[in-house]
């Protein structure tokens, strides 16, 4: 899979201080499961780079208009309790890579995903932001232990029609 600019966007990856490891396991799953058909194969493709994390992470997944993941980017690292959610990093990721569709994520080490009153703010601001540029943010995961919160799955937040 190439990005818009013709080169593998996989080859990127992982960032400075990312899990290599991860990354290869995420870029396996992705491969594997083709289309990400909603929030549990996403989350089921993201799950290596937050496993035994004990800070947490946000990540942007890149999809392609066949719902194919084309690059996941770190996009913020945090401490035990939040990470700052660079929405500006995020959109640009998908400009860079020529699509339009992108999923934000973060893990929570304590195990529990349910998202916090900041969660659902930055969901709400994504979203808007997404649009403003052109972009269509598809969902906002919280990763916990084995467990996953989806803002879109959850009907806390709907995709604008």
């Amino acid at each position: 899979m190439t990005c818009g600019c013709g080169q593998d966007p996989w080859a990127r990856q992982p960032p400075a201080g990312g899990s290599g490891a991860g990354f290869a396991e995420a870029r396996a799953r992705a491969e594997a499961v083709g289309v990400v058909a909603g929030a549990p194969i996403m989350a089921y493709v993201l799950e290596p780079l937050v496993r035994d994390q004990t800070i947490e992470l946000a990540h942007v997944t890149i999809l392609d208009s066949a719902a194919r993941v084309v690059i996941i980017r770190e996009i913020g690292r945090g401490n035990r309790i939040g990470v700052q959610v660079p929405i500006g990093a995020a959109l640009r990721a998908a400009k860079n890579a020529d699509c339009r569709y992108l999923v934000l994520s973060h893990n929570h080490p304590s195990g529990d995903p349910w998202p916090s009153v900041d969660d659902a703010r930055l969901t709400a601001d994504a979203e808007r932001a997404a649009a403003y540029h052109g972009l269509l943010l598809l969902d906002h995961l919280v990763l916990g232990q084995h467990e996953f919160f989806s803002f879109r799955e959850e009907g806390t937040w709907k995709i604008p029609s």
